[in-house]
């Protein structure tokens, strides 16, 4: 709704992940009705009474926390409103773990209302956390990449034309993209049009380098030292 408070958003902050994005993009919106809206890393939080002192002395008006149990452990029992955006983590991990799935069902019948990407993830998320409260549909969104921004090596390897499939995810075994290599490898030797651009932080190196191999091929091994990013680096968050 309208604001003119002070809001914050909750959320790992790991770079370039879905995490940070969505974190982004919900500061963004409540920016634009009105709301002075900044990112916290839920890392910075040590436990529930330090995230109050902060919401105290930062005289926050309400709280978006992103993830039911990353965040919801912190808002349990909040000074502040708050609302709790469901992840997917939520839904095909921590949900299955039964001390974490007490911890988000308290969070979330605590919250004002619950944001979901999708109706089936909230309805899951409903008859695993007994909720039935309020709730809002937020449907995910990317901006996709110019050419420009692509990068000039990739810029130039894409023809004009291209139909290009974006795949944003941190790479890690939960979200292992590596099954969909083959399906494109075909249908680009059917359609040279057809590219596949996967997007995203390396989370866990094991994951990469399954992922580089499905790429370049079962006889690729990574260099010594590895042959991707080292996983877990962090960005600038405020």
């Amino acid at each position: 709704g309208e604001g003119g408070g002070n809001l914050v958003i909750l959320s790992m902050a790991t770079e370039a992940t879905g995490n940070q994005v969505t974190a982004l993009r919900l500061a963004q919106v409540a920016t634009g009705l009105g709301w002075r809206a900044w990112c916290v890393d839920v890392r910075e939080m040590e436990d529930q009474d330090y995230l109050k002192d902060y919401l105290s002395k930062m005289k926050v008006d309400g709280v978006i926390g992103v993830h039911a149990h990353r965040a919801g452990r912190l808002l349990v029992g909040s000074p502040v409103p708050y609302c709790i955006l469901l992840g997917g983590t939520d839904v095909n991990v921590f949900v299955h773990d039964v001390t974490k799935r007490a911890v988000m069902s308290d969070a979330v019948k605590g919250s004002r209302s619950l944001i979901s990407f999708g109706g089936e993830m909230l309805s899951r998320m409903r008859r695993h956390l007994n909720y039935l409260g309020p709730a809002v549909l937020m449907p995910q969104a990317v901006a996709p990449p110019s050419r420009r921004g692509l990068g000039r090596g990739l810029a130039e390897a894409v023809p004009p034309g291209a139909s290009m499939f974006v795949l944003p995810c941190g790479l890690r075994g939960v979200k292992d993209p590596s099954y969909l290599v083959e399906a494109f490898r075909a249908w680009h030797a059917q359609d040279s049009t057809v590219w596949l651009l996967i997007v995203g932080p390396v989370l866990d190196d094991e994951c990469a380098a399954a992922l580089f191999r499905a790429i370049r091929g079962p006889g690729w091994e990574p260099p010594p030292g590895g042959g991707a990013p080292p996983a877990g680096r962090r960005g600038q968050w405020r």
